[in-house]
């Protein structure tokens, strides 16, 4: 399983998911029933933080965008944070870049979630 961590910041909601190092059809099945799990609160925060994440393929992408399409219906805010290199220019070959919001920097992570720590898998 993958680590979720979720606290509150600024009276919201904020959901912190870490995926493993390769988010693949394994991986991406149990994103999407952490996902579906998830209790979605009108304008809470939900951040994928994709440090670890070294690999991804089309079943990973999906389960991005599910979740995704999931955080819209609920009125939450997904955010992506933290891309490695090679996973940045997978999203810019599939226009995923132009789908997620995505912060390069650990900036949303710090000061969104100060003292906030996702358990590693």
């Amino acid at each position: 399983m993958m680590p979720i961590h979720e606290t509150l910041v600024h009276q919201k909601k904020v959901i912190r998911l870490q995926p493993p190092q390769r988010l693949d059809l394994q991986a991406g099945a149990i994103l999407q029933q952490q996902i579906a799990a998830i209790e979605p609160e009108q304008d809470s925060l939900w951040l994928i933080d994709m440090t670890h994440v070294e690999f991804i393929d089309g079943a990973g992408r999906l389960a991005l965008v599910e979740a995704l399409n999931l955080a819209q219906c609920s009125q939450c805010r997904l955010l992506i944070c933290h891309l490695h290199p090679s996973i940045k220019i997978i999203f810019e070959l599939t226009q995923l870049d132009q789908v997620f919001e995505i912060v390069e920097s650990s900036i949303v992570a710090d000061v969104l979630l100060p003292g906030v720590a996702a358990i590693a898998a």
